[in-house]
């Protein structure tokens, strides 16, 4: 074990005085490193292994490898804890960068989660008046849903707390991420209707988001912008998208950026759109922001009905002829609880088939329905037939009846 250190050391040396050299020294750097932390798990040097994983996070953080040194860091904090005689500043060392990490991550469950854990299964007592036990308490004792003031990190104190660059720079980027998101504003509205009534079912509607975010200087080592990478918006089934919100997209050095999105809903009534959840990225590191949604009403396009009275055949006394009665939608909203009376003299014309009365039990916009009817008219003369129409419109509310009056000529 001790040639495999020391191999490492030497890397790591080399790694450092040459940069041509540098990410395949530290690759080999961190394969003796592992070879060497196995060793010490099968001997069950719990605590030699966990600051072998410290080491292997480190050289991760070194060669911008996010991701497996949160793993390693993981681990550390799990070794540490399994040793016969668990070292708090260990524990804290290694479950803090890997907190920061899955901060930067976007793992902000995951992140408060882990320290809840970790806090609770040793001894804080001979840490707690550290500078880092003091940064994750300001981080995250409020919630990470509130805001915070910035909090002061001393690389001094750091250092002093046995903290690399490496992990000093992950801890101010972490907390350089979480001022950025206190500073920033997410403004998500939709854009006015257009005009009387208000949003109309099947039109389409403008939903707008706009952000303001100026990166932090923290972060300016990994990216000089910030990208929106992706938003995702939660929706009804009732709503359709037209046109997505555009990403990824750069934002300005400005600090404001607007975005738009199109949409439509085919049913009158309440609705909401959101949240959303906007993802951003600053190089290797992530944010997210979820954005309250937007509730609006959805009225229904206006039904136009049209009675249409027809004589299929010339009326005369005595002789039965057939009428035809057609109600149409001549619109775009829909109709429902359609329901027709047909009112005539009924000394001067007579039903022999058919019915007086109809119910439909909905008349899409561009559909019609329509019955026939035989009459006798009894005596020569013309007959007045009224044609009552009533039915609910596309907001489900009782509509105001249409009317027809036909005359109807009889001859001998």
């Amino acid at each position: 074990m001790k040639n495999l250190i020391e191999a490492a050391d030497l890397y790591e040396k080399i790694a450092r005085m040459d940069q041509s050299s540098w990410e395949p020294a530290l690759k080999l750097v961190m394969e003796y490193l592992v070879r060497t932390a196995r060793l010490l798990v099968e001997d069950e040097e719990f605590m030699s292994a966990a600051r072998l994983q410290t080491r292997l996070g480190k050289v991760a953080l070194m060669l911008a490898d996010y991701k497996n040194a949160a793993d390693y860091y993981n681990v550390a904090a799990k070794y540490a804890l399994k040793d016969k005689k668990p070292d708090p500043v260990a524990i804290l060392h290694a479950s803090a960068i890997y907190c920061f990490i899955m901060y930067l991550t976007a793992e902000y469950e995951k992140s408060t989660e882990f320290l809840k854990k970790i806090l609770g299964m040793f001894d804080t007592g001979k840490v707690n008046s550290s500078h880092i036990f003091s940064i994750l308490r300001a981080f995250y004792k409020p919630g990470l849903d509130k805001k915070i003031p910035r909090i002061n990190v001393s690389d001094v104190e750091l250092v002093k707390d046995g903290f690399s660059d490496e992990e000093i720079q992950v801890i101010k980027a972490a907390v350089g991420a979480r001022a950025m998101l206190d500073g920033a504003t997410f403004t998500f509205t939709l854009q006015p209707p257009k005009g009387e009534p208000g949003y109309v079912a099947g039109e389409e509607i403008v939903s707008i988001l706009e952000i303001r975010m100026t990166l932090d200087e923290a972060l300016s080592y990994v990216s000089k912008t910030v990208t929106v990478k992706n938003i995702i918006v939660e929706k009804s089934s009732d709503l359709t998208i037209i046109k997505n919100f555009p990403a990824p997209v750069e934002i300005p050095t400005s600090g404001c950026i607007v975005l738009k999105e199109e949409f439509k809903s085919y049913h009158a009534g309440t609705n909401e759109i959101g949240p959303i959840q906007v993802e951003m990225v600053v190089g290797a590191f992530s944010i997210k922001k979820k954005v309250a949604g937007n509730k609006f009403v959805v009225h229904g396009r206006p039904v136009n009905m049209i009675i249409t009275c027809e004589k299929l055949q010339e009326p005369l006394v005595g002789k039965p002829f057939p009428l035809k009665i057609e109600i149409t939608n001549d619109s775009h909203g829909d109709a429902s609880s359609v329901e027709v009376d047909v009112e005539m003299p009924g000394d001067q014309l007579q039903v022999v088939r058919g019915t007086l009365k109809k119910k439909f039990l909905a008349l899409a916009g561009g559909e019609s329905g329509s019955w026939e009817m035989q009459v006798v008219p009894a005596q020569e003369g013309t007959s007045a037939v009224k044609i009552t129409v009533n039915y609910k419109d596309a907001n489900g509310r009782q509509a105001e009846p249409v009317v027809h009056e036909e005359s109807i000529d009889v001859k001998m």
